[in-house]
């Protein structure tokens, strides 16, 4: 009886080889092997690092390629590799950028002002802002009703008198979002006020989007990449 068993145990274990349109199949199920291991990438945080390594290492070999994924990160690839054909990454450059600043969310104006000086380039649209919100006095905030997005608030105009600003929109706003290396691209945002009960009014700023930045950002990595690497193909 147990050598039956066996037997049985052993007849279903066999396969056989089945060709469908000139391919070969097998009837049982197989394993592949592990993967094969893979370079671990180094990764860098600035293009001219990134342009470094790849000019100067001996690490790349010359049918290497660069790619660039996004605003914020740039790799080198090797061909297809293995019997899994993958490219593996020597090198990466990933953008340290801001990522604090939370959009249409009511701070108070110091939480404000600290965040908006932190995330955004400095520049005249910023500096305009960042002198209205800090001139805000106690007073009704008031929306126009031409166009329901302007609004008029009480400022600071003196050491002892005040006067009533409008609240242009929109601003136009460089925020660090890609290589410090590059100037960042600019985009439109939109501030609005609300009234507090008591207190100072509460402020936020609203990101218009418009994805044409990612686009402006990439030609300029590529632009910076080109003049340092000439000997590979460069993609984003």
């Amino acid at each position: 009886m147990f050598e039956e068993l066996i037997q049985v145990i052993q007849d279903g274990a066999g396969s056989e080889t089945v060709t469908v349109d000139g391919k070969s199949y097998i009837t049982r199920e197989l394993y592949l092997p592990p993967p094969e291991p893979q370079v671990t990438p180094i990764v860098l945080h600035t293009l001219f690092g990134f342009v470094s390594y790849v000019t100067q290492s001996g690490e790349v070999p010359a049918s290497a390629k660069i790619v660039i994924e996004d605003p914020t990160t740039v790799c080198v690839l090797t061909e297809p590799t293995g019997r899994e054909r993958r490219r593996e990454c020597l090198a990466k450059a990933e953008a340290i950028v801001s990522g604090g600043f939370l959009f249409g969310d009511y701070m108070s104006i110091d939480r404000f002002l600290v965040t908006v000086q932190q995330n955004f380039v400095d520049g005249e649209d910023r500096a305009a802002m960042v002198k209205l919100v800090g001139t805000l006095r106690d007073e009704v905030v008031r929306t126009s009703a031409d166009d329901g997005i302007s609004q008029q608030v009480s400022v600071k105009a003196g050491v002892a008198r005040e006067a009533t600003a409008v609240v242009k929109n929109p601003w136009r706003l460089q925020q660090y979002r890609t290589f410090a290396e590059l100037e960042q691209p600019e985009g439109s945002y939109i501030l609005r006020l609300q009234r507090e009960r008591d207190g100072l009014p509460k402020v936020a700023l609203f990101e218009v989007v418009d994805n044409r930045w990612q686009l402006e950002a990439m030609g300029a990595i590529l632009s910076y990449v080109k003049g340092g690497i000439t000997n590979l193909p460069i993609f984003a």
